[in-house]
């Protein structure tokens, strides 16, 4: 059973190395993160797969840990060092021969701390810039969020560099639009963000910040002035950093950049980008599938992230994308900036695009392309035209005469579906389909075979009578049966849980069976498909794309290709 007990630290201390090099400061960290556990006689403890990285004290008592290499037996006492876990697997069990008192502690940051322990106690002998506890301050400072991914030596230098300054409640520690000439942490007290923009009568507070909190880096690293105002609500402590000093020590450790090469080729791996300028410069050229948060915005906004995905910083020409970088590196992101910004970039962009879809109202292959557009939030119209009486335009677009036809700025023309469908998904972003080359192949493979699906429906909509019905319905049947076999075992969609182009290629068969269910007889789906099938109805730009009156389009269409037949007698 976990238990908060801080005496347990005195006997880790006194006992049990590293912990017995550990300062007073130093220790007071490890109550925080170190875990603390008393066991009766035979009671167990499990740990999961990560407790690779975990290292075990045994204060007192008796125990048996079972792991990856083996079962080992362990007497609890003095000078007894740690022992590492989950060896050669991942996960352990604990089980306590007597009543037993141990400690769990991640490896790394204990080992990170006594070496931080000891250059503070370094720093301290050498009266660094008038420090009273320099230990203390260095441990404090590789906990902020600012240095916890920054190399050990450089929050060292950072200590001997930060000058601490005491501020008062009401003091302004930077002003808006003043030239930026210091990097600032608040260690102690709260402080609100506030800023002025041209539209607002008054300043509008867009944050509030904390012990461990870091502001004034964006106006350093873009040379510029200061995008806002810091207040302090509290009576606190800064550590003031100057800019030479940041330069140094904070922009170019944390800082990559990755080439527009390189970056395109993480897009199709799931990488996203973050596009940090302003609204006004995203709608005159932008990357489709690209996130906009300003970066006067993107503190408040972080929320909007995925703290576990990786992202690509872009602006027009690479200062504010690496102010943007740090910011999302010091709270523990990846991020990256994309070199030379949108103005380099030699790939796909929105400007200029201007697509028009050419469809039939009926027609599931021009449905699939709508699918995909609005699945990406790609702007676009489109255009109906009547079966009856084409325009004359049409033909000379359309080498097939058929739709669907994807009109780019009214001069080019791209035809077919799945081809339109992985032009639309590049503009997207390029994660429509898997970056795996061969898992990319197999899902081009299962697209086509959804033509044959659809094929098999088209069937059951022409069957003059019950019987050819059943025929074409048996067809269909075993057409799902071979698809069941190859749809995501967890899903809900077909390659897991994004949406994808294989996904957007059978959503119009699936919709189309959808309006036949309780007409007449389905062909039954298995588990898998029948999930997917749920999922991929209830996904927005699916239910986007149909018109206001999807069911009389529909069955006008099977009067149109069944007249008289099996199904248009039903629906009639």
């Amino acid at each position: 059973m976990q238990h908060r007990d801080t005496s347990i630290f005195q006997d880790l201390k006194r006992d049990h190395y590293p912990f017995t090099h550990f300062s007073d400061a130093a220790l007071s960290l490890a109550e925080e993160n170190v875990r603390v556990f008393h066991l009766n006689e035979n009671e167990s403890l499990g740990l999961p797969g990560d407790a690779r990285d975990d290292v075990l004290y045994l204060v007192r008592g008796e125990i048996v840990v079972t792991d990856g290499a083996g079962e080992i037996r362990l007497a609890g006492g003095r000078d007894t060092g740690p022992h590492r876990l989950g060896q050669n697997g991942g996960a352990a069990r604990i089980r306590a021969l007597s009543p037993s008192q141990l400690c769990l502690g991640n490896n790394a940051w204990i080992d990170d701390h006594l070496a931080l322990d000891e250059m503070g106690r370094v720093a301290a002998d050498a009266e660094v810039d008038a420090m009273q506890d320099a230990s203390e301050m260095l441990l404090k400072l590789r906990d902020t969020k600012t240095f916890r991914t920054l190399p050990i030596e450089n929050a060292f230098q950072a200590l001997k560099r930060m000058q601490p300054v005491a501020v008062g409640a009401g003091d302004e520690v930077i002003r808006q639009y003043e030239k930026g000439d210091a990097y600032y942490i608040l260690s102690r007290g709260t402080a609100e963000v506030w800023r002025e923009e041209l539209d607002d009568d008054e300043p509008v507070m867009v944050a509030r910040l904390g012990p461990g909190d870091a502001f004034g880096e964006e106006a350093l690293v873009m040379g510029g002035a200061r995008n806002a105002t810091v207040k302090m609500v509290t009576d606190g402590e800064l550590l003031r950093l100057e800019k030479e000093d940041f330069d140094e020590l904070i922009t170019l450790p944390l800082v990559d950049t990755i080439s527009p090469a390189a970056a395109h080729a993480m897009l199709e791996h799931g990488s996203k980008i973050v596009d940090v300028r302003y609204e006004e410069e995203y709608e005159e050229s932008y990357i489709p599938g690209s996130v906009l948060i300003p970066l006067p915005d993107l503190r408040a906004r972080l929320d909007e992230l995925d703290g576990e995905g990786s992202y690509l910083v872009l602006c027009k020409k690479g200062a504010r994308a690496a102010a943007g970088t740090l910011l999302l590196k010091q709270r523990g992101f990846d991020a990256k900036v994309i070199e030379g910004g949108i103005v380099n970039w030699p790939y796909e962009t929105s400007d200029g695009f201007d697509l028009e879809l050419i469809a039939l109202e009926y027609c599931p292959y021009a449905q699939r392309a709508k699918i995909t557009l609005l699945h990406n939030d790609i702007p676009h119209r489109v255009t109906y035209i009547d079966p009856d009486d084409k325009p004359d335009w049409f033909e000379e677009i359309s080498p097939l005469g058929k739709v669907p036809i994807l009109r780019i700025n009214g001069t080019d023309n791209i035809f077919e579906s799945t081809v339109i469908n992985e032009f639309v998904g590049q503009l997207g972003g390029g994660n429509m389909l898997p970056g795996d080359p061969i898992r990319r192949t197999t899902s081009r493979s299962w697209i086509e075979y959804g033509a044959v699906c659809q094929s098999g429906l088209m069937k059951m909509v022409q069957a003059r009578d019950a019987e050819a019905y059943d025929a074409a319905r048996a067809g269909l049947t075993v057409n799902l049966a071979m698809v069941e076999e190859q749809v995501d075992r967890t899903g809900p969609f077909f390659l897991g849980e994004g949406f994808s182009l294989v996904d957007s290629t059978y959503a119009p068969l699936f919709v189309r069976l959808h309006e036949l269910d309780g007409v007449a007889p389905l062909p039954p789906l298995g588990p898998r498909v029948a999930r997917w099938q749920d999922a991929v109805l209830a996904h927005p730009p699916v239910t986007q794309s149909l018109q206001d009156d999807f069911s009389g389009i529909f069955r006008g269409f099977v009067a149109r290709k069944g007249p008289g037949g099996y199904l248009d007698s039903l629906m009639t």
